[in-house]
């Protein structure tokens, strides 16, 4: 080791295009040409040097690039340019299975023994897979015996770890993280698919940074962090770091898989710093500060962007981008923005761009931020936050069909974290906050208020500032799938679900209070929020003109086609009459996905039995398309479609069979899960010694009990309903799951209405009686879903307790009378307050509406009943003056404010059912006093 020595052409294990050109020099006899000294300095330092670092022994010193650098690096690492552009990357198509991986896994527990699980990577590295290839002289992935030929194929995912923690760990770590994944997919990892022995060409080959490059961008899901930090965090090292930054380059930041418990974020985020970093090889350092500035502007840039994708964790809106706008340029759509621009020299906060389904609204809006997207990607080709100020600042996808796009939280974090990228002075501001506090945010309020108001308020006292430009797809999908389905069938429900819509609600209550210099652009069905979507924009926006768009305005290539339609036909085509063997296959698919609530993984519908009924779905991979390993559908119109029997027929989805199925498939994950972790105690080892406790962790934690409840309340099986009862009764099960801040989903999911702070003192069913309004001491109103259990709003306006809360019957109103002397008029469909009516000068304790909706009539502690206008001028048309004893009125009007011409209010009302009114509610208070004495 180490003495120079001649090279032979038959020493080279080199792809066929390095080797002719060595073979070339050999029979030159003579100089070789630069490209020859090219491939000969590609293959090694032994090979242009005679230097050999690896003869101590030491099995740390052959490790690849993205092992822990402190035990050590590769040896020899060039300059990027050196290697030839045209001599292809080997290590580059060398991946692993997960069906592999789990047999080497097995493998080496048999060979090595119950010593296998205190093993770091380093040492089953010296003591095994240096061992088993030295014959050979090859990668572990190359030895038949012990990878299938089967197993080996292109890697998707690229594995980032320290050689230093456990190698067990590791396994374990990869293995379940990707367990939703099918078992075909292949991972990367250096220490089977790197060659360990130094003195092949081989080796210097796959440690050369042009490989470990060709690695990353050939890992087309990106880079899985193992966040075992039981020994080293990877954090700390400079190569790991590295392996990031050149994901985030190739992949942005959807492609970085780094995923930490919200107690350790702080310490990890702490940690972070590529120039503090530490590595083997200072000219090691050198090379990756240089390549991190080129790309990253500066190590600095770089760690903030980290930080900030750690501390946030903002939701991915690749597949949306991409998807639309590849659909539009096939179809030959193309679009003209003058329109925008227009917009945007105005003084005008809002545009709004409304249209029915599938005209074209989350094209344009794609479009519109596709350019914003590349720069996230790229940002050694952004320029400043002084860009023009047409660029979209930060947008937000919703998703009727993923929970996930519809928490106002998350929505928050996301639209937070463009922004800080695209605002240096706003993501030092906010990686000033508690990390674990961040993580652990459950009111929308605090979220509003630290993450984006407070930052922007600063960034609003800076001059010369351009707008910031808002954009969020498709409020109407927001709405709940009840009025959604109504609505898009040409139906009108009774009334509207109380502010069902929190997308809207969040922009109401608090998007649009954060400062001028914010500009939002929305796009929406005009039907959302049963019509009042537009009055609610226009209301909330009352200081500005808001701007209405129709998508062919900006259009000037006109395209189209209805999806319902296209399925319909390609279902029949394929499947006639819907007897096949096959269509139940693909009915049973298509009630688990629209039962899902986050669109659910290959792997998932694998284990469901499902998995080949994917390509079997009409219309597929159009309609229904596979991304990131999850089924997706095309459109949202055409999950309505499927959720209406009287449209879909034979292939209407059949959600509370769906319920059935994957709430079943959970509640045996869990007692899988229950089952290691007893086995981990027999053993001695602590239960949270598993990194990801189990296949689907957050969905089942938070899901299940949702799943299993739609399951057991429609009957549709015994089983889920014995499921559901045992589950009840697992304290274990309760613990994770409100640890993990899941609690408001089960208590939903059960029906236990919880939320207000104080003493409830007054419910109102509305008149479908799919929603309850609750009043309360708190000063707060909260309307509920009764078919979830879960509060959909919190109304707030009142100074004192609510006393008495009620719906109109047509249900678009909601009335609150409060001990503050004011009755409140609400609007079901948004939540917002129209309306405060002030007369009463004591607490008013009951409030009823007219049979027409019209009219209000409210009693108070001032002894008098008040009629009210809340149709037109809401104003108090008469009052009635109670006497101070019980049972008796006196029939005397006093007409306040009573518009001329306006007809008499009593016989509107019914002057006895007036009466009946003002004698009950007396009744009712004189019998609670009589109890309470």
């Amino acid at each position: 080791g180490g003495e120079p020595r001649e090279l032979a052409s038959a020493d080279l294990q080199l792809p066929p295009a390095a080797a002719a050109a060595v073979v070339a020099a050999e029979k030159e006899g003579g100089q070789a040409s630069s490209q020859q000294q090219q491939v000969a300095a590609a293959c090694g330092p032994d090979a242009a040097q005679g230097e050999n670092e690896g003869s101590s022994g030491d099995a740390a010193t052959t490790a690849a690039p993205g092992s822990d650098t402190v035990l050590g690096a590769a040896p020899g690492m060039l300059a990027p340019s050196v290697l030839p552009p045209d001599v292809p990357i080997q290590s580059a198509s060398l991946g692993i299975t997960l069906c592999g991986l789990l047999k080497l896994k097995e493998i080496l527990i048999e060979k090595i023994g119950a010593a296998f699980l205190d093993m770091s990577t380093a040492d089953v590295n010296t003591e095994w897979v240096e061992e088993v290839t030295a014959v050979r002289q090859c990668r572990l992935v190359e030895m038949e015996e012990l990878v299938a030929p089967k197993d080996v194929a292109p890697p998707m995912y690229f594995i980032s770890h320290t050689w230093k923690n456990k190698a067990s760990r590791l396994f374990e770590y990869v293995i379940n993280y990707l367990s939703n994944a099918s078992d075909t997919v292949t991972v990367w990892l250096d220490i089977l698919c790197v060659n360990q022995h130094e003195g092949t060409a081989a080796h210097q080959q796959d440690v050369h940074p042009h490989s470990f490059s060709s690695v990353v961008a050939a890992c087309s899901a990106g880079t899985l962090v193992v966040t075992d930090a039981e020994v080293v965090s990877p954090a700390t090292r400079a190569w790991c770091i590295f392996e990031w930054a050149h994901t985030l380059l190739l992949h942005g930041p959807d492609g970085l898989h780094l995923h930490i418990k919200p107690e350790d974020r702080a310490a990890v985020l702490a940690s972070i710093n590529v120039s503090a970093a530490q590595c083997y090889k200072e000219e090691d350092k050198e090379m990756i500060l240089r390549e991190v500035s080129l790309h990253h502007k500066s190590p600095e840039v770089f760690n903030t962007k980290l930080k900030l994708q750690l501390l946030l964790e903002p939701l991915s809106y690749r597949v949306d981008v991409q998807r639309l706008t590849e659909r539009a340029a096939a179809m030959g759509t193309q679009w003209v923005f003058d329109e925008v621009d227009a917009w945007l020299a105005t003084s005008s906060r809002v545009l709004c761009i409304t249209a029915g389904a599938g005209e074209g609204k989350s094209t344009i809006s794609a479009v519109l931020c596709s350019h914003q997207q590349q720069k996230q990607q790229n940002p050694a080709a952004a320029t400043s936050y002084s860009d023009n100020a047409a660029t979209v600042s930060a947008f937000h996808f919703l998703k009727y069909n993923d929970e996930r796009r519809l928490e106002p939280i998350r929505i928050i974090k996301s639209l937070a974290f463009q922004l800080a990228e695209r605002i240096p002075d706003m993501g030092k501001q906010l990686l000033h906050l508690d990390a674990e506090e961040v993580a652990m945010m459950t009111e929308v309020e605090q979220a509003f208020t630290e993450l984006l108001l407070q930052p922007l308020q600063a960034l609003k006292q800076q001059t010369q500032q351009r707008p910031v430009v808002l954009l969020i797809d498709a409020l109407d999908e927001a709405d709940p799938p009840g009025l959604q389905r109504a609505l898009i069938n040409g139906g009108k429900p009774t009334g509207p679900m109380p502010c069902g819509n929190q997308a809207l609600k969040l922009v109401v209550d608090h998007l649009h209070h954060l400062p001028p210099i914010v500009r939002f652009i929305f796009t929406t069905r005009p039907d959302a929020a049963a019509s009042q979507v537009l009055p609610c924009l226009e209301r909330t926006f009352h200081n500005s003109v808001v701007w209405h768009l129709n998508p062919s305005e900006l259009r000037s290539v006109k395209s189209g086609g209805s999806s319902s339609s296209v399925f319909e036909a390609a279902a029949h085509a394929q499947y006639g009459s819907g007897s096949h063997e096959k269509a139940q296959l693909v009915r049973d698919l298509l009630a688990v996905l629209m039962a899902a609530k986050e669109p659910l993984s290959q792997s998932f519908l694998q284990q469901l039995g499902l998995g080949g009924a994917i390509p079997l779905l009409p219309g597929y991979p159009t309609l229904f398309f596979v991304d990131d390993h999850h089924l997706y559908l095309v459109h949202k119109s055409l999950g309505d479609w499927l959720l209406d029997p009287t449209c879909s027929a034979a292939f209407a989805a059949h959600v509370c069979q769906g319920h059935a199925t994957i709430g079943r498939h959970l509640a045996w994950l869990w007692r899988q899960h229950q089952q290691h972790t007893q086995q981990l105690q027999q053993q001695g080892a602590a239960a949270s010694s598993s990194l990801l406790s189990f296949p689907y962790h957050s969905y089942l934690l938070k899901y299940m009990v949702a799943h299993l409840a739609g399951a057991a309340d429609e009957a549709a099986t015994a089983a889920a309903s014995v499921d559901f009862d045992s589950l009840l009764q697992d304290f274990g099960f309760l613990s994770a799951a409100l640890k993990a801040d899941h609690g408001p989903a089960i208590i939903g999911a059960l029906a236990v209405l919880k939320g207000h702070m104080s003493e409830v003192t007054s419910v109102a069913f509305s008149p479908d009686g799919r929603q309850l309004a609750s009043g309360s001491k708190d000063k707060t109103l909260r309307l509920w879903d009764t078919a979830t259990g879960q509060c959909t709003a919190t109304l707030k306006g009142h100074t004192d307790c609510v006393r008495s809360v009620a719906f109109s019957p047509d249900g678009w109103q909601l009335a609150s009378g409060s001990w503050d002397s004011t009755l409140r008029l609400w609007e079901t469909a948004t939540g917002q307050c129209t309306a405060t009516l002030e007369g009463h000068t004591d607490s008013v304790t009951s409030a009823v509406f007219s049979p027409d909706s019209r009219q209000l009539a409210s009693r108070s502690a001032d002894y008098t009943l008040r009629l009210w206008d809340t149709a037109t001028e809401r104003q108090c048309t008469a009052a009635l003056e109670v006497r101070p004893f019980l049972g008796q009125c006196v029939g005397r009007a006093e007409n306040h404010a009573k518009p001329t011409g306006a007809k008499q209010a009593f016989p509107m009302a019914g002057r006895d059912k007036v009466k009946d009114v003002a004698v009950a509610a007396k009744l009712k208070e004189r019998m609670a006093n009589v109890r309470g004495g």
